[in-house]
């Protein structure tokens, strides 16, 4: 059947619910689907096109999505589409219920705050609850609840990677602080770690950087100066990048499950109210090592530092850490969801 993605990208949200909708698609593909991606008027969608997805873009702004729904339903009707998945946080309870009398509708989504007309809600975070979900949704129309990790929808070469052995000696550190980067922390955690005394300060850091990252230049100045400070700008294989390093920096979202699949010790972060609880619930467990919200914590930047001088001078805790995501995250999540989603009768409506 043809599938309609509905995700946008750009640089106040970043490219985290395009970048978990292409894998998805991919898993769809592979069980011979046709899947399309429709897209706001400021996405950057060169990621979906280098996929070899095509693309259709609105005439309508990310954030006024009730506005794109006639241009969406005739679109939906054009290419034959069967089913809507919908990853974005502007899809207000008006626009889902508009578009499920079209459409069935999957949505994905991170946090369990209020109830939405759906007929299938994702959610993999770590924290999510089907309990939680039910009683939410406890005087409502409940739709189906596809809940929990296992679920988390990485792209296929993260699976079934094998068990890893850690290095006792920290020599590479990865550090993500998303696409768009609008708070400005790849700079300003670059500008704490040149001036830190700290003996992890002199490994090689690694900063992955999106094309959207406001402070690509001055990042890159700063990073000539330094030997053991290396740019990464549209990394192409983030499995090989995370395989390369003894720790990681990153914030608490999708990127989460990509190294627990590379099983990379590592300090976590929340820049968003949606990623707090999920970046909690993996300090909590000792999956990572949470830093706290980068909007309040004080002296953040050195905060992350800290720990990650605590996690090159323990390497039992770094074993342990990467033994628990081995064991928590296979990288089959993708697959898994599409075969979830298909087999379901309350999308054969149409």
């Amino acid at each position: 059947m043809n599938i309609l993605f509905r995700a946008d990208a750009n640089s106040n949200i970043g490219q985290g619910h395009v970048m978990r909708m292409l894998s998805l698609a991919d898993a769809m593909m592979a069980f011979d689907n046709r899947c399309f991606f429709v897209c706001a008027l400021d996405t950057n969608a060169q990621a979906i096109l280098e996929r070899g997805y095509e693309v259709h873009t609105l005439s309508t702004d990310y954030d006024h999505m009730p506005d794109e729904l006639p241009e969406l339903t005739k679109i939906i009707h054009e290419l034959h589409c069967k089913i809507v998945i919908v990853d974005s946080y502007n899809a207000d309870t008006h626009y889902l219920k508009a578009l499920k009398k079209v459409r069935p509708v999957v949505y994905m989504e991170d946090i369990a705050s209020f109830t939405r007309p759906v007929d299938v809600l994702v959610n993999y975070n770590i924290n999510a609850s089907e309990w939680e979900y039910e009683t939410l949704y406890k005087y409502e129309k409940q739709p189906v609840f596809i809940i929990g990790p296992e679920y988390a929808p990485l792209r296929k070469d993260f699976a079934n990677l094998s068990e890893r052995l850690l290095k006792e000696e920290v020599r590479k550190v990865a550090v993500t602080f998303g696409g768009a980067d609008p708070m400005h922390l790849a700079l300003g955690f670059l500008k704490t770690l040149l001036e830190s005394k700290q003996e992890v300060a002199s490994k090689e850091f690694i900063f992955i950087l999106g094309a959207m990252n406001p402070d690509i230049d001055e990042i890159k100045a700063l990073a000539s100066e330094k030997e053991n400070i290396k740019i990464q700008v549209n990394v192409r294989s983030m499995k090989q990048l995370f395989m390369e390093c003894d720790l990681a920096v990153s914030a608490a979202g999708s990127t989460q499950y990509e190294i627990c699949a590379c099983q990379v010790p590592c300090v976590n972060f929340s820049m968003a109210d949606n990623q707090v609880p999920g970046g909690e619930e993996f300090g909590a467990r000792g999956i990572f090592s949470y830093a706290g919200d980068a909007r309040t914590t004080e002296d953040f930047f050195n905060v992350i530092i800290d720990k990650l001088q605590s996690l090159s001078d323990d390497y039992e805790r770094r074993v342990r850490m990467v033994m628990m995501q081995h064991h928590f995250v296979d990288g089959n999540g993708a697959k898994r969801l599409a075969e979830k989603i298909l087999e379901l009768k309350e999308l054969k409506r149409i």
